[in-house]
This record gives C-alpha cells, sequence and structure tokens, in this order.
C-alpha cells in the first residue's frame, strides 16, 4: 500500500497533506489491483470529494451543483490554453466569471463562485495574478475540456503539439478508455520513428559483458544476511520521492521548443505516451492491446541501444589512452553501466505500462516470444514481476532454468537480489528468491547444480546468526 501511495503522488504532483494522504491511501487500500495507479481516477475522486459531488443539498435546484462547478473549471483553462498562459489576471478573472454567468443565465451572488475555488484551494491568488494551485489540477481539466470539445483535441495533437501535453493525454486516456484519435495519432508517429531506429535492436543482441560478477559462497552468504529490515526499506523507498509541487504557472508549452527536439528525444517522448495509453486503454481490443504491448517493449529495448551505444563508445576511446590497470577498471565499468541501464528502462517502463489488467498480455508474450535469450524477454519478464502477480517468481524461475546467456543471467542476478534485499514480495516468497540467487550465480559461475544446495544452507546458518546476535543485543 505504502508502494501504491508513493507512485500516486508522484505521478500526480498532489500535494501530501493529511486529507489528500488519506484519501489515497484509501484508494489504494481498497482495490488490490490497484498497480500501479490510474492517476484519473485518483483525481477524479479526489476532485469530486473537493467540489461535494454527493452533497445533498446538490439535488436542489438552487445548488449549483458538481456539474456546473466543474463546467466553470473547464471555462477557465479553456481560456488560458488558448492564450498559452496557464494564469490570469484579476481583471481577467472578474471578465470569466461575468461572461459565464451571462452565457449561462446565472447570478454570481447564488453561485459564489468568485470565492468558492479559492475557499476550496483549487485556484489561488497570489497579488493580482490567479492560477490553478497545482498544475495537476490544470492539467486534469484540459483533459475533460478535450473529452467535451473536439476542437481542443485537435489542436493538442495536430503536428508535434502531442509532445507538449504529456499528463493531458495521460488524464484524458484514464477517463476515456477508448479514445481511437489519440490511438491513431500516437501509432503513426510512434511507427515512422520506430522503422527508423528498428536495426538498433540487432545491436543490441550483440552486448555481453567481460566480467564475471558471480560470488564466491562466502561473499554471497555475507550480502543475503546482511538484509535491510522492511522498516529501512520503506525509508529508502520514501527517500527516493522527492516532492516537487508545482502550480500552472510553471506550465510551458512553447512551441518553438519543438524544434530543438530532436528525434531520438521525440522517440522517448512518443513512446511514453503510447505506454500511458496502452495502460490505460482497458477497452481497446485484445488484438490491439497485443500489438501496443509488443511495440512498446521493443520501443523500450531501442531506447537502452540509444543510451548505451554512444556511451560504451565514448568509454572505449577513453580506454585507448590509459595504461593496462585503468584500462581494467574501465572496462568493468562499462560492464556495470550495461547491467544497470537495462535495470533502469525496465524500471522505467514498469511506472509507465506496468497495470495489473496487461498481465495476461505480458504472460503471453513471455510464452510465445520469439528470440529466446532476448532483451525482449528479459523486460516482459521483470514486468510481469514487478506487478507481484500470484506465481509471478515461477515465471521468473523458469526464464533463469532456459536461459544460457550470462549477460542475461547477470542482469537477472541484480534484480532478483533487488526483490529479496528490498522486500518487494511477502516474506512467503523470500526462500523461493534466495533459492534464485544461489541458482542464477551457480550458471554464472558456470558451477555443478550440487553447489546451489550448500550456498543455500551457509546462508540459512549466517542468517540464523545473525538473528541469534540481534535477540542478545
Amino acid at each position: 500500500i505504502i508502494d501504491k501511495t508513493l507512485l500516486s503522488f508522484k505521478n500526480t504532483n498532489l500535494p501530501k497533506n493529511p486529507f489528500i494522504v488519506s484519501l489515497v491511501l484509501s484508494l489504494c487500500s481498497d482495490n488490490s489491483d490497484f498497480v500501479p495507479v490510474n492517476e484519473s481516477k485518483i483525481l477524479e475522486c479526489f476532485l469530486e470529494m473537493l467540489l461535494e459531488k454527493n452533497s445533498k443539498s446538490s439535488v436542489k435546484t438552487s445548488e449549483y451543483d458538481f456539474t456546473i462547478k466543474e463546467d466553470f473549471l473547464c471555462y477557465i483553462i479553456q481560456h488560458m490554453f488558448i492564450k498559452n498562459d496557464y494564469s490570469v489576471t484579476q481583471k481577467e478573472f472578474e471578465e470569466l466569471l461575468f461572461s459565464y454567468h451571462k452565457e449561462k443565465g446565472f447570478i454570481v451572488k447564488d453561485s459564489k463562485f468568485d470565492s468558492y475555488f479559492f475557499d476550496k484551494n483549487i485556484l489561488y491568488r497570489h497579488a493580482d495574478i490567479i492560477f490553478f494551485r497545482y498544475s495537476c489540477f490544470a492539467h486534469f481539466y484540459l483533459a475533460k475540456l478535450a473529452i467535451k470539445n473536439e476542437n481542443i483535441l485537435n489542436r493538442m495533437i495536430s503536428e508535434n503539439n502531442f509532445l507538449f501535453y504529456f499528463n493531458e493525454i495521460n488524464y484524458l486516456t484514464g477517463l476515456e478508455r477508448n479514445n481511437e484519435k489519440i490511438y491513431e495519432k500516437l501509432s503513426v508517429e510512434y511507427e515512422n520513428l520506430f522503422d527508423k531506429f528498428k536495426p538498433m535492436l540487432e545491436e543490441l543482441g550483440e552486448l555481453g559483458i567481460k566480467t564475471n560478477f558471480s560470488l564466491e559462497q562466502d561473499k554471497l552468504n555475507e550480502f543475503c544476511s546482511n538484509r535491510v529490515s522492511t522498516e529501512e526499506s520503506d525509508l529508502l523507498a520514501d527517500a527516493c520521492f522527492h516532492e516537487n509541487v508545482s502550480d500552472s504557472r510553471e506550465i510551458n508549452n512553447n512551441c518553438d521548443e519543438i524544434l530543438k527536439i530532436d528525434d531520438k528525444n521525440k522517440f522517448y517522448d512518443i513512446l511514453r505516451s503510447y505506454s500511458i495509453i496502452l495502460k490505460n486503454s482497458e477497452l481497446y481490443s485484445k488484438e490491439r492491446k497485443e500489438k501496443m504491448l509488443h511495440n512498446v517493449i521493443n520501443g523500450y529495448c531501442v531506447i537502452l541501444a540509444l543510451l548505451t551505444n554512444p556511451i560504451i563508445e565514448e568509454l572505449r576511446k577513453d580506454s585507448k589512452m590509459q595504461d593496462k590497470n585503468l584500462k581494467e577498471q574501465s572496462e568493468i565499468f562499462e560492464d556495470v553501466l550495461k547491467i544497470s541501464l537495462p535495470l533502469i528502462i525496465e524500471n522505467i517502463a514498469f511506472d509507465y505500462v506496468g497495470s495489473a489488467k496487461l498481465k495476461t498480455f505480458i504472460l503471453e508474450m513471455i510464452q510465445k516470444v520469439k528470440i529466446s535469450d532476448s532483451f525482449q524477454e528479459c523486460m516482459l519478464v521483470f514486468l510481469y514481476c514487478d506487478l507481484r502477480v500470484e506465481k509471478c517468481l515461477k515465471v521468473l524461475s523458469d526464464f533463469v532454468k532456459k536461459t544460457t546467456n550470462s549477460y542475461l543471467l547477470t542482469v537477472t542476478f541484480f534484480k532478483t537480489f533487488y526483490y529479496y534485499m528490498m522486500h518487494y514480495f511477502n516474506s512467503q516468497q523470500d526462500q523461493i528468491l534466495l533459492e534464485l540467487i544461489a541458482e542464477i550465480n551457480r550458471k554464472i559461475k558456470n558451477e555443478k547444480s550440487y553447489s546451489k544446495g550448500l550456498i543455500m544452507e551457509k546462508i540459512k546458518k549466517v542468517r540464523q546468526q545473525n538473528d541469534l546476535t540481534s535477540k542478545i543485543i
């Protein structure tokens, strides 16, 4: 629940005050499949509560209810969108307030819209400037406006404009889970650029490492027995999350910036949006989701190649100028990089496309994978395990058994080690993880299988000794 809650705040830019924390905790605890969260639903639930959607008084004809309140906020955001400035002066706000009420035949004295949204902390006034208190509110209501107003949506996704509207695409597809127009636009953009970078997948398949990162039994026992506590694991997870809450004044959609985006960065931006569409659009057909997942996995493998190859080239250039010792250190650093980057890229992929509702598609792709011992297969297995679905470690175990590529085994070793050290799964899975760690270590060292049992026995003894010591202390 803590992991889900942290991800909610990370992805929505919500403030971490007691009220909002309580709301998000409730959402995360009530829904076991809430991993990772649909950000649109979090904001929708939050704003429904904030704007008193279910208030008993909302049934009265004299009441300016939730629907009218949201309509006014969409009216404000439309004005901001058109002028590409997500704040207004006090004078502008008063003019918008007057024109809205005149168009609808409402009376400001009755609606109290001149103060209501400030009291609710949705709008905020600083000196003579008025803006949305949190940028996520502006993104959310622009997404709702795009659902109602096709002209707004067309402007958002025309040419390369969509590159600026990742948050709106995220919220829109979370609210309207079968949007065709966004899918058609992003699919064409993605496939055009993917064809350009597709050859890099072959280069990725040629990567390998020279360093053997397997551990001697004593070292492996020591590392596994020095596991962090669950409390320390939670603190580390919280330390990785830096709150950076901004208001709508920070939104910058400068069209001139689009011209500066090269194809590599554009591909990553498109892939992010394409991934979030797949995660959110649960009402697309099975065939479409299968195709999108296939594209997403290949896309993140392309990103891995785009990041890895230039760095390795630079390292090798420098190593030619070094003496023997420095050259060996450079080779080790290169191998550390080759192990770290796949884990980082997979983690990014999980943030954008990880959804329990895609678990069946991911598992089917693992079972049907055409290129075994590939980064695509490795990434799919990690994504499946990251979802913490039932029997996911059996899938990881099967992958380890059949894999002969020492490079992918090494990457898997560090991923599995992370799962164990950080208490990623419940304690009932600890024994399975330890066995997997021992088995992967054995395969990397190319030792006979009986040594795995010796490793397990030694780890068990060291852990028992550590437990006894801690009790005495």
